[in-house]
């Protein structure tokens, strides 16, 4: 039976993506057998980046294993991903796919007893897929290793939640921020339930949800700018002079008290003002992350222009953030909610709409 998997994490543009390894299986011998050495000094060399090294070693595993076992083995499916990972991440891309096909081709034999096994690979040519830009076909991949994973381990298990995290990130290449959203939401559920608070893997999760909310809300403020200038085109000079005034609110103002409600739209802000409660409460509703002050002063007037739910909000004063590895961001958020439903309700709104919207407490 083959170990268990070992995780490791391989670094793909401003995104991280999850690789599995197959470990070789115990045994009492481990220590005198040339294949668990050849393996186990693969494994280590890998974890450390050195994989010239671990290619090395995982040649020379494969070597030993056809010729102790035969090239027909499914067993050889272990060594094969091994050594297509470590040529995968050389750059040796070719090479690692004609290895890769090897191993899926020998998992099949085995895959009604080691699903896992194969889900390993189909993961790990997904990753060279993605690299290749082939992005359909590892999104196939992708999703029939989850199935299987899924099927194997149960629905809450670490491997299903690193699935999810790279098909968030095959999502956000594909231009879909908001089926990524959902997919690594659901992978970081899985991993703070079942993995440490400081689990490195968590890290990835948490770094890889930042971006994708970053580039969701990217795309929503570029729709709402697209937005404003095609109203501005009509507008008189006159009105969008009075719109202005409000760029640089000194402290975030009271909740407006809406018009009485007349049907429409009026009708839709008085019921959504019933859940905004007055200056002081800590939760706030996050639509956009920007570079400048400059810019989130006037992304948030432009969000509030193009969804009318936002109307009955305070804009809070932009919250500087640190994101390690990006730098610098200003949150664009509205609103003083007393509690997290409140805000929760609101959010619900926006986002049936087509916006992003997150939930924060600002100043933590």
């Amino acid at each position: 039976m083959v170990g268990m998997l070992v995780r490791t994490l391989g670094v793909l543009g401003a995104v991280l993506l999850v690789a599995l390894l197959l470990a070789p299986p115990q045994s009492r011998a481990q220590g005198r057998d040339p294949l668990t050495v050849a393996e186990q000094s693969g494994l280590r060399a890998f974890h450390s980046g050195r994989y010239e090294e671990a290619a090395a070693y995982f040649a020379e595993a494969l070597e030993i294993a056809e010729a102790r076992r035969g090239a027909d083995d499914p067993a050889l499916a272990r060594e094969l991903n091994n050594l297509a990972e470590a040529y995968r991440l050389l750059g040796r891309r070719a090479e690692a796919e004609k290895l890769y096909r090897r191993a899926l081709a020998l998992d099949e034999k085995r895959i009604a007893v080691e699903p896992e096994a194969m889900a390993t690979t189909l993961n790990n040519l997904a990753l060279l897929y993605r690299a290749q830009g082939r992005l359909e076909k590892a999104s196939a991949l992708f999703s029939r290793a989850l199935s299987l994973l899924e099927r194997a381990l149960g629905p809450n298990h670490p491997a299903v939640a690193k699935t999810l995290n790279n098909m968030a990130v095959l999502e956000l290449a594909r231009g879909r921020p908001d089926r990524a959203l959902l997919l690594i939401r659901r992978a970081l559920s899985i991993g703070r339930d079942v993995l440490p608070a400081d689990h490195p893997t968590l890290t990835v999760f948490n770094r890889n949800l930042e971006r994708i909310r970053s580039d969701l809300a990217r795309r929503r403020l570029a729709e709402a700018g697209a937005g404003e200038a095609t109203a501005a085109s009509v507008q008189p000079p006159a009105t969008r002079q009075a719109q202005s005034v409000v760029r640089k609110p000194a402290v975030a103002p009271p909740v407006p008290r809406p018009e009485p409600a007349a049907g429409g739209a009026d009708e839709a802000l008085s019921r959504l003002a019933a859940v905004a409660p007055a200056a002081g409460g800590r939760y706030a509703v996050h639509l956009a992350s920007v570079r400048s002050l400059a810019a989130a002063r006037s992304g948030a007037v432009r969000l509030k222009r193009r969804y009318p739910e936002l109307a009955p909000l305070p804009i809070r004063p932009p919250e500087r953030v640190e994101i390690a590895g990006k730098g610098t961001f200003y949150r664009i958020a509205y609103g003083y909610f007393a509690d997290r439903d409140r805000a929760r309700a609101v959010c619900a709104k926006l986002e049936a709409r087509g916006a992003y919207c997150d939930i924060t407490r600002p100043g933590e």
